[in-house]
């Protein structure tokens, strides 16, 4: 596997992770209503939670090559 596909990989995980988390908040922050807004707080980390799984995932692809080379 190539290490563009090896860091996109990676940061798809790492990303998906971090997606799962702020969307488990969002819920929380809808449901409880902490913020004086709490259906556009929600949506707006739903949002967040969605260009964290992407931009991690391309990072990762551009990232991979420059860690894996670095240690062949």
């Amino acid at each position: 596997m190539s290490p563009s596909m090896t860091g996109a990989l990676l940061g798809f995980a790492i990303g998906f992770m971090g997606f799962v988390s702020l969307r488990i908040v969002a819920n929380r922050i809808e449901k409880t209503g902490t913020t004086s807004n709490p259906n556009r707080s929600a949506g707006l980390m739903r949002t967040i939670a969605l260009a964290d799984w992407l931009i991690f995932t391309v990072a990762g692809f551009f990232l991979g090559p420059l860690f894996l080379q670095a240690q062949s």
